[in-house]
């Protein structure tokens, strides 16, 4: 029994999710269409771009909570195509611009059809997608995702470059030899050894004691000579 009210309590809470999904789907929907008129003319409005994208994000998220797979599918692929728009990577031109408002058909079928028939439906939303990611693929220089990998061309083998030949060993320059001095200054003691030498002490001269002559050798007063004159 317990079971059972549970059971009645989460589809009562399931309806009124989706029936406040319905109410905030227009409103976003009605957003979206003002918001596209002034993109289309201006296209490079990043202001608008950027509305748009967080329009797109949110019906993403609900349809996702909801269980809505297709429907968020859809929106996932239009969410990459504006986000690359609003990073600037790409241009929203008419092409890209009619997508997105194809998309924007697609979404506004989905509430209509969950009031009629309490599911999404199938209102080709796949075709849709793969046409979105087809046109991101090739503004964004990217891989597409429905496409297989194109296979790159055989690379020619190239011809074995010769090795350069090995550069010629640099010549070392050996280092001066020290400088041997010159044999006179062997020989010859420097000046200032010269000088060290002078300016030792001398020892003294001994002179032997006076001695005294005798009496009988005392000095005698020296006579001046005569000259004697020569007779004419």
């Amino acid at each position: 029994m317990r079971g059972t009210v549970e059971g009645a309590a989460a589809m009562v809470n399931l309806d009124v999710a989706v029936q406040e999904f319905l109410i905030e789907s227009r409103e976003h929907l009605d957003q979206l269409d003002r918001d596209f008129v002034v993109l289309e003319t201006t296209p490079g409005n990043r202001d608008k771009t950027v509305a748009i994208f967080r329009t797109i994000h949110t019906i993403k998220g609900t349809a996702g909570f909801l269980g809505f797979n297709k429907l968020e599918s859809l929106t996932h692929a239009g969410e990459h195509l504006l986000s690359q728009a609003r990073a600037g990577t790409i241009l929203l031109d008419a092409d890209l611009t009619s997508a997105l408002l194809a998309m924007v058909d697609r979404v506004r079928a989905t509430p209509k059809l969950v009031e009629s028939t309490g599911s999404e439906g199938d209102v080709h939303r796949a075709a849709l997608s793969s046409r979105l990611n087809d046109l991101r693929a090739s503004r964004s220089g990217g891989p597409r995702p429905a496409s297989p990998p194109a296979t790159a061309p055989a690379a020619t083998p190239k011809a074995p470059s010769t090795p350069a030949a090995p550069a010629p060993p640099t010549a070392t320059t050996a280092p001066p030899a020290p400088s041997s001095p010159a044999p006179s200054s062997l020989a010859r003691p420097s000046s200032r050894r010269r000088r060290r030498r002078s300016r030792r002490p001398r020892p003294p001269r001994l002179r032997p004691p006076h001695r005294r002559r005798p009496p009988d050798r005392q000095r005698r007063p020296l006579r001046r000579p005569t000259t004697r004159r020569r007779r004419t």
